[in-house]
């Protein structure tokens, strides 16, 4: 299945996850989680496709998530 990705760095991780039929999968935060344990959480799910952010600037941790899983970069 493939996947959308919104990712929220920062102290308190922010993820959300749905399919391409704009299907919740999954709502998830916590605080203090490394880059490796957030790539872990979301492949369980499926393919990303995509790896949103809420802010027009390319935080550095939304990189090196999007870049561990092959997928593109969404910026509004």
């Amino acid at each position: 299945m493939y996947l959308i990705v919104g990712f929220d760095p920062g102290t308190s991780v922010g993820i959300g996850i749905i399919n391409f039929n704009c299907e919740v999968i999954d709502l998830f935060s916590a605080k203090n989680m490394g880059i490796n344990e957030v790539v872990a959480h979301i492949i369980k799910f499926g393919t990303v496709a995509i790896v949103a952010s809420d802010v027009d600037h390319i935080p550095y941790s939304l990189y090196k998530v999007a870049t561990a899983l092959n997928a593109k970069i969404f910026i509004p």
